[in-house]
């Protein structure tokens, strides 16, 4: 099966999958410099990977480079977060007309859900009642602390935009 028929998503997938039998760490050396820079390391690894997983080296490449460069940011943001207690939070936005986007937003954990609510309302630019917010399966809910949520720094929330109720009857 030619490669250029997968996906980016499927190739990370297949990539990631590789990276985690190997137990490849992409943020530590010899695979990351110490200042965060790409290692001249990580060439041989995806020109070998290319070849095991049947796949072009611009596209493994581009999968090792974008899982690298997401694991340092969590990294960053992890060690941020020890520091100030504040947390990055990964928001994926789908809006009524299946547009995607993401956003990150920040925030303390012991806030409550209307407080996340209010920042991704504010990124988005929509009414604060057409938006719904999920965690791990579960609707986030306003009255509640997002740590009592289980929501963790690099959580990813999924913002569902819906629609305008116009004409919608007030009770």
């Amino acid at each position: 099966m030619s490669s250029s028929c997968l996906s980016n998503t499927v190739v990370i997938a297949l990539v990631k999958n590789k990276l985690n039998s190997e137990r490849v760490k992409l943020w530590l050396p010899p695979y990351s410099e110490e200042d965060g820079t790409r290692a001249k390391f990580l060439e041989e690894l995806e020109a070998r990977y290319s070849q095991e997983l049947k796949l072009s080296l611009e596209e493994v490449h581009s999968a090792v480079e974008e899982l690298r460069v997401s694991s340092l940011e969590r990294l960053a943001a992890r060690n941020s977060f020890m520091l100030t207690g504040i947390a990055s939070l990964k928001v994926k936005i789908t809006s009524p007309k299946n547009e995607k986007s993401s956003v990150v937003v920040e925030t303390k954990l012991d806030v409550k859900g209307l407080e996340l609510r209010r920042l991704v309302v504010d990124a988005c630019k929509v009414e604060s009642e057409n938006i719904k917010l999920i965690s791990g399966g579960r609707l986030i809910v306003d009255d509640t602390t997002l740590q009592e949520q289980r929501i963790t720094v690099n959580s990813v929330i999924m913002a569902i935009i819906l629609p305008n109720q116009i004409g919608r009857a007030h009770v």
